[in-house]
């Protein structure tokens, strides 16, 4: 089978947090979160990335019921780390792969499409970092 992304990718390890919202259109996070996951980047482009997550059982019981309960994919808003600054954006999950291998912790690995305007100052900055790459 073909490639079937529509845009390219650069494999890529950036650190990351995040918090998962109930829906594309929340402005706050769930109640229950206080704090956010952090993981890293597995490969990114302009118009979005993976995140790549090893979960404690906290992050578990979090995530799973709003990833199970949502049709379209939850907001995710994401704190992106690179060249010693950061980049916050809003994205919506595309997929999202829940890995329990044999010894803990779990993986949890989910596409995002980056829902931000080219427009906002943090999109900007993470178009500009990209284009310096060569995405």
């Amino acid at each position: 089978m073909g490639e079937r992304r529509r845009y390219r990718r650069l494999k890529m390890r950036l650190p990351l947090s995040f918090t998962v919202l109930e829906s594309a259109t929340d402005e706050k996070a769930i109640p229950s979160q206080d704090q956010k996951i952090s993981g890293e980047t597995y490969d990114i482009s302009t118009e979005g990335l993976t995140i790549d997550v090893m979960l404690s059982p906290q992050d578990i019981e979090y995530l799973v019921p709003i990833m199970a309960k949502t049709q379209k994919g939850p907001r995710i808003d994401v704190n992106v780390e690179f060249e010693g600054d950061i980049v916050s954006m809003a994205g919506t999950v595309i997929w999202y792969n829940l890995f329990f291998p044999g010894t803990p912790p779990p993986n949890f690995k989910a596409g995002l499409y980056l829902i931000e305007p080219d427009s906002n100052p943090s999109k900007q900055k993470w178009n500009d970092f990209l284009e310096n790459i060569k995405v």
